[in-house]
């Protein structure tokens, strides 16, 4: 499932595929996106990397701040094998955690595309929100931005044929096929591993953390079940969130009021994907002074 890709920085990493590892590296790298809106490292922050995927944030960070003590957390086996190869060759002071954090200690499955694992989640249904939007839109989407993540001729043409009606129907007609050879594919080659979940509170106990400069949540619709595992007593040890909301039935506004009540500033922002727009996707930054 994994492969050699080189990144755009010609560093060699583990990752299932060149396009994930290159869209994830624009994201960490190009658009700092956990690492922006307020959110500041020191010198020697101990940050927890929760949804870490094969661990590419964790590896900038230990390329950017070689201080840093990174611990990782990846509960789907096959991502946390990338994950460990990554850091044992990248990041040998960070630690792999073959976990992911709830609201409490248990298995769940977890629904794993091997052509997009970058959404790998124990919640599909966070992506029902746009199903309601036309075949327009999704394609329009999905080609800005791939243009984004590697550029090519064929895309520009395709982005430019999205933009005038006459040719719309002639892009769809295009496009259509492909994205249903991929549904057929996704179906195919879905996997769905039993992973093992546990707490912040319990990990914070287990590794002995004094505190976490920062906290990053990727978890594809678990972002609550995140907050939910962290007891009373250690809110004041996290200095620092950048979470991924999946903004169901008002989960940002619910996020935003749990941390405000919990003496964090907040703001929100929305990386520039078109895809997190048809979906609902927003990045929650929260400080505590």
């Amino acid at each position: 499932m994994i492969r050699r890709i080189v990144l755009p920085n010609q560093l060699a990493v583990w990752a299932p595929n060149a396009f994930e590892a290159a869209l994830v590296y624009r994201e960490i790298v190009t658009e700092a996106t956990y690492q922006s809106h307020g959110i500041a490292l020191g010198a020697n922050p101990i940050v927890f990397d929760v949804g870490a995927n094969v661990g590419l944030f964790a590896v900038h960070l230990a390329r950017t701040i070689p201080s840093a003590q990174i611990h990782a957390f990846e509960p789907v086996p096959e991502l946390f094998e990338a994950l460990r190869r990554n850091l044992a060759e990248h990041a040998p002071a960070a630690r792999a955690h073959n976990l992911g954090l709830a609201d409490r200690e248990r298995s769940a499955t977890f629904e794993v595309d091997r052509f997009m694992t970058i959404a790998a989640t124990m919640h599909p249904q966070i992506f029902d929100r746009g199903r309601g939007s036309s075949a327009r839109s999704w394609a329009a989407a999905a080609i800005a931005d791939a243009g984004k993540v590697q550029p090519s001729r064929m895309l520009r043409l395709l982005q430019a044929g999205m933009e005038t009606p006459a040719t719309q129907l002639a892009v769809l007609a295009l496009v259509a096929p492909v994205a249903v050879l991929l549904g057929i594919r996704r179906w195919m080659f879905l996997r769905r591993p039993q992973c093992q979940l546990t707490t912040l509170s319990r990990i914070l106990a287990s590794t002995g953390v004094p505190h976490v400069d920062l906290l990053k949540v990727d978890v594809e619709g678990a972002e609550e079940q995140v907050l939910a595992g962290i007891d009373d007593s250690d809110w004041p040890r996290i200095h620092q969130f950048a979470i991924e909301v999946h903004d169901i039935d008002r989960r940002l506004d619910r996020l935003i009021a749990l941390l405000e009540g919990r003496g964090y500033r907040t703001s929100r922002a929305r990386a520039d994907w078109a895809l997190h727009e048809l979906l609902g996707i927003w990045t929650l930054y929260a400080i505590r002074d």
